[in-house]
């Protein structure tokens, strides 16, 4: 919230320091994505296809899911490995709390 001073100098400065932070959260969201995308290809991918398993992701969320249509939730195979891609994938990377499975690509 701005407060008014009547400045057009004071309005100008605070316009520029709002486009300074725009254009930083867009190099930032870039660099989420790459990272993302390089943790899939290195890390969840060849979980997924080991297990012929499909993933989905978008709008802040993923699905890890059958052939047929399945989901797959972390209590239908408990195993460390299995925790380990789901922990990963709910990784958080911002202070909106997304995480890092949002912006992965799909497969499947």
């Amino acid at each position: 919230m701005h407060i008014y001073t009547g400045k057009e100098e004071h309005i100008k400065e605070i316009g520029a320091i709002n486009e300074e932070i725009k254009e930083i959260e867009g190099r930032a969201q870039k660099m989420y994505r790459e990272l993302a995308t390089r943790i899939f290809i290195e890390k969840i991918k060849p979980f997924l296809i080991k297990r012929n398993l499909n993933f989905i992701s978008g709008m802040g969320a993923f699905l890890i899911y059958t052939k047929k249509g399945k989901a797959i939730y972390l209590y239908d195979y408990p195993s460390l490995e299995f925790i380990r891609i789901f922990n990963i994938l709910s990784t958080e990377y911002d202070s909106y709390n997304n995480i890092l499975g949002g912006l992965m690509p799909d497969l499947g």
